[in-house]
């Protein structure tokens, strides 16, 4: 049977999932440590990335090393928040994220550690964790997986445009049918096209608005920052391969935990087997 059909017919994986954010505050929580746990019914997990949310460049420049610990296992033990910044992408692509194989509910912990003796942090720092996920069926999907040379549509975009407010905690969602005739949906790309620091966004807007993806109701991209997408700065796995069945229900759907008052906009791609 054609791997992709075969796949199409399954629940779509869960490709990425943000955990809520460890917030270190000087004088409060200087040393702080969040725990998170691993979804128990979408797979297992395949790899796990950290991006710290405040990106000014003295905030990423500061000594303030964190620690990543999975079962029981550290994972990345005292190494720099300000490396995993979304803006510092030299040399990164996707062998960057950490490789860890992990079976479903399984505990974790992040830890930023403000009070190191080096040299105490001295400015607020937020980070997210994120875990991304993987089912045998989408492995056989992923040997398969190649861009064909055909002459059918590649390609199609949709777009949630998100409005400026004044208000914090707001929420914007839209829906689309995925189109029936144009062959199997066999990848989708997200992406945001604002600048990461900008007096347009001067309380890392992008980076805390917190962006879902679903597919007839199931999550395939869940609370990850919007920053993480970012065209220019953000991470280098754009197209990411999923199996989508053609007629589905796409929903994007954003929070914003601050006020944005400038207009924003989450794009995603959908990518077509021809």
């Amino acid at each position: 049977m054609n791997e992709v059909n075969f796949c199409n017919v399954e629940k779509p994986v869960l490709l990425q999932r943000g955990y809520p954010l460890v917030n270190m505050v000087i004088g409060l929580t200087q040393r702080i440590t969040e725990q998170f746990r691993l979804n128990t019914d979408r797979g297992f997990l395949k790899h796990l990335d950290v991006v710290p949310i405040d990106n000014a460049p003295t905030t990423l420049a500061q000594n303030l090393p964190f620690t990543l610990q999975l079962g029981g296992q550290n994972l990345i033990q005292e190494d720099q928040i300000g490396f995993w910044s979304v803006l510092n992408q030299f040399g990164r692509d996707y062998k960057f994220q950490i490789r860890s194989k992990f079976n479903d509910g399984q505990i974790g912990q992040i830890t930023l550690n403000g009070f190191d003796v080096k040299r105490p942090a001295t400015l607020n720092q937020s980070a997210q964790v994120i875990a991304k996920y993987s089912t045998p069926s989408h492995e056989r999907f992923l040997k398969s997986f190649k861009l064909k040379y055909g002459q059918g549509l590649k390609r199609r975009s949709y777009s949630l445009i998100i409005p400026g407010s004044v208000l914090t905690n707001t929420v914007n969602e839209v829906n689309f049918e995925l189109p029936r005739n144009n062959g199997n949906i066999i990848g989708i790309a997200l992406s945001n096209n604002d600048p990461i620091i900008s007096p347009l966004f001067p309380n890392n807007e992008i980076m805390n608005t917190f962006c879902d993806v679903k597919i007839d109701g199931v999550n395939i991209v869940e609370n990850v920052n919007m920053g993480y997408y970012n065209i220019a700065n953000g991470r280098d796995y754009y197209l990411q391969p999923v199996c989508i069945n053609p007629g589905s229900t796409l929903t994007l759907r954003t929070v914003t935990t601050p006020a944005m008052t400038t207009t924003s906009q989450l794009n995603c791609d959908i990518y077509f087997d021809n």
